[in-house]
């Protein structure tokens, strides 16, 4: 499997930044059901850089390998409060076509709820995003998320310097991906509707 660069187009622009746009971890609960467990509902939440890069780390990111899949779906199967898997070496266990069918599913859950900016387009992305948070569903969301932000004053007019941590109430090194991408989206475009200056 190949990482996809471009947003998935089965999924509306605006649900997407909403999906990714949430405070709480984006997280997208997914049909498909363990063999040995198959009442229980499963859930993908996206990675930060640091898990995504930890799961990765030698393995080539843009095509994971099969221990890469493993490491992903280990740090990214929900069931319940906790992790489905508390390790890769559990996912390991699983046959082979049970590994390769779940890898699928989270893989794409992952690639909406989990984009990993240094793989994606980020234009692509960035376009997709900035159509969805002026949606008339949520351009109202986007205007309060594009004022999470410092503002001072200068020479030459005002300046708005981003603060997702005050959106999502977080550092922004435990935030996603895609949750920092969906900020800059709208920030970039709440801020050239309202004719701003922005920096940062």
């Amino acid at each position: 499997m190949r990482w996809p660069t471009e947003p998935p187009k089965h999924v509306g622009h605006a649900r997407l930044w909403r999906l990714l746009a949430s405070c709480d971890r984006p997280t997208l609960h997914i049909p498909y059901r363990l063999s040995f467990a198959p009442d229980l509902p499963l859930a993908v939440r996206a990675l930060t850089g640091l898990e995504f890069a930890a799961a990765t780390d030698s393995e080539g990111a843009d095509r994971p390998t099969d221990g890469a899949l493993s490491a992903l779906v280990s740090l990214a199967l929900m069931a319940g409060e906790g992790r489905a898997f508390r390790a890769s070496a559990d996912v390991d266990r699983l046959s082979c076509a049970e590994h390769r069918a779940l890898s699928v599913a989270v893989f794409g859950a992952l690639h909406i709820v989990s984009p990993c900016e240094v793989l994606v387009d980020a234009d692509l992305w960035d376009a997709a995003l900035s159509e969805g948070a002026v949606s008339a569903q949520n351009i109202a969301l986007a205007a309060a998320m594009a004022d999470c932000c410092d503002v001072s004053l200068g020479p030459h007019g005002t300046c708005r310097n981003p603060r997702p941590d005050r959106w999502f109430g977080r550092c922004v090194g435990e935030l996603t991906g895609g949750q920092l991408m969906a900020y800059r989206a709208a920030f970039g475009r709440i801020w050239k509707i309202r004719g701003g200056t922005t920096h940062g």
